[in-house]
């Protein structure tokens, strides 16, 4: 909606907030990929580069915002391979309970 400089009317918002809450506890893990407008877009199907970086600031802002925990990974292979350490080391753990 704000690509189409439209706001959500209020309940509307609220019920998509509670959707969002309600499905947060089923994961042990949350990964939030960060946009890298450097790499090369599957061009199969149509992509605008403003509403990428549109979806990418507003989806890391309600992480922030409703202090969410999830981990960042970014196309650095430092990264991915941290969070992919953060997720075999969090199974471990699991397998000893």
């Amino acid at each position: 909606m704000a690509f189409r400089s439209e706001t959500p009317a209020r309940l509307e918002r609220e019920r998509l907030l509670t959707l969002a809450s309600t499905q947060l506890p089923k994961y042990d893990l949350l990964f939030a990929t960060v946009l890298d407008e450097s790499l090369p877009v599957d061009t199969s199907h149509d992509h605008d580069a403003a509403f990428r970086r549109l979806v990418d600031d507003r989806v890391h802002q309600l992480l922030a915002n409703d202090v969410i925990p999830h981990q960042r990974v970014t196309s650095a292979p430092d990264s991915q391979a941290h969070v992919v350490d953060i997720a075999v080391q969090r199974r471990l753990k699991e397998e000893l309970v």
